[in-house]
């Protein structure tokens, strides 16, 4: 897999369990660019959120991220930064930032290696999207704003410290939403033939439960498993009603809202689902597409009793095994699995 994250906060549940958050702070989620949400922060304490790659970490790392500057005060508290080493010390190698004349910098570490070519404008969206390549000698970055290359660096060294030959996470900060605000983001590497270069300028769009799909195996918190989507299609996510299931193998799979948009590429469809177990002892769950008549699911995931967002993430329709066709996304189906 090559896309390995994407977020457009229409769920406003970004904080649970999708990124892991330095340090602790108040979401603000005003209006997005194309209709649902946006991410900025209440407070004006600086706070990132990080997205671990886990398995997938790899020398070539690329983030896209939809900002909005609405306040050159607001500059300095924006940046994208490729790390390392998480798991031991963490490193910082690459931080894309905002300057005073609102030109984006990048550094490695503390030192600035490249500024942009232009500035980013005030009060309109910009699409940034970078991309590194790890390596005390050959490392390579490459800054685009909505498509333009504005940074461009190679034979460059672009490794801080640690001892790691890859990042292994990315991160962003966006603070205080009086002065800036953040939409759509995706994380790719390197790896693979597909997803392993810049996206472009994608709109991330969140379809929602709306009717009752194929199969309804859990029961609700109303006490029967009769239109159990009513219960899990709430924004933000709720906990005074949910679907529960302690029988390994049943699954709940529910309708999805149209997408807004009836054309164009689809890079990926991810399942988030908020769950957590009531019970002692492992509990464990699966996210569930439907494309067509295949069911896909993901990897099984251990659940604590504090409720988090799991994630999966499709590149390729599981029907066909080829990339996604739109008017495959009208009739998908997701869910859950006890597992």
């Amino acid at each position: 897999m090559t896309l390995l994250m994407i977020d457009g906060f229409d769920d406003q549940s970004s904080h649970l369990g999708k990124w892991n958050v330095n340090p602790a702070y108040t979401t603000s989620y005003p209006a997005g660019r194309t209709g649902g949400f946006a991410i900025g922060c209440s407070s004006n304490d600086p706070h990132a959120f990080v997205k671990p790659l886990g398995s997938d970490e790899h020398d070539t790392l690329i983030m896209g991220i939809a900002y909005r500057a609405l306040s050159t005060s607001g500059y300095s508290g924006f940046n994208m930064t490729f790390r390392s080493d998480s798991a031991t010390t963490p490193v910082t190698h690459l931080t894309f930032a905002i300057n005073t004349s609102m030109f984006m910098t990048v550094a490695r570490g503390g030192t600035i290696i490249g500024t942009s070519s232009q500035a980013i404008p005030v009060g309109v969206w910009t699409y940034i999207e970078a991309k590194a390549t790890l390596s005390d000698t050959v490392g390579s970055v490459e800054v685009r704003f909505d498509g333009v290359t504005v940074i461009s660096l190679t034979n460059v060294d672009t490794k801080n410290a640690g001892t790691k030959t890859v990042f292994d996470a990315a991160a962003f900060q966006v603070q205080y939403s009086s002065y800036q605000i953040a939409d759509d983001v995706y994380v790719c590497n390197g790896a693979g033939t597909m997803n392993n270069n810049f996206l472009g300028d994608v709109i991330v769009e969140a379809l929602l439960p709306n009717s009752n799909g194929s199969s309804s195996q859990f029961l609700g918190s109303d006490g029967n498993q009769v239109d159990n989507y009513l219960l899990v299609d709430e924004v933000p996510p709720s906990t005074t009603d949910y679907t529960e299931s302690g029988t390994i193998g049943d699954r709940d799979l529910y309708a999805l809202s149209n997408p807004l948009r009836p054309a164009g590429v689809v890079y990926g469809v991810q399942v988030n689902n908020y769950v957590a177990k009531s019970d002692a002892g492992v509990q464990n769950s699966k996210n569930v597409l439907k494309s067509g008549a295949v069911v896909a699911t993901g990897n099984s995931v251990v659940l604590s009793t504090a409720y988090a967002v799991k994630t999966t993430l499709w590149e390729r329709d599981p029907e066909t095994s080829t990339v996604w066709n739109m008017a495959k996304i009208s009739s998908l189906e997701a869910g859950i699995e006890a597992a």
